[in-house]
């Protein structure tokens, strides 16, 4: 099967009320152009990822309403400057 590749230069990625299971993917951490990121309301679990703080573009990231656990990546939040909403409630 082709393996799909990611948009390097997308913005926004909103993909709330999905019904989407797992962790949050990996494949995500190569969206370095993303100013929002909206996982919410779906049922992620695990871990809040470490590589979230690789995404400096962001502006919001909403993953509120789902199963997630644990604390926010230690090192690195410092590079998210931009973050301006966060959205964690319900994990």
């Amino acid at each position: 099967p082709r393996r799909k590749r990611a948009v390097p230069g997308l913005r926004s990625l909103q993909l709330g009320s999905n019904a989407l299971t797992g962790t949050v993917p990996y494949g995500l951490s190569s969206l370095k152009a993303l100013h929002t990121l909206d996982l919410s309301r779906n049922r992620l679990t695990g871990p809040l990822p470490f590589w979230l703080t690789t995404l400096e573009a962001l502006e919001t990231l909403d993953l509120s309403g789902n199963l997630l656990h644990g604390p926010l990546p230690a090192q690195g939040m410092d590079k998210l400057n931009k973050l301006g909403r966060l959205q964690l409630q319900k994990d």
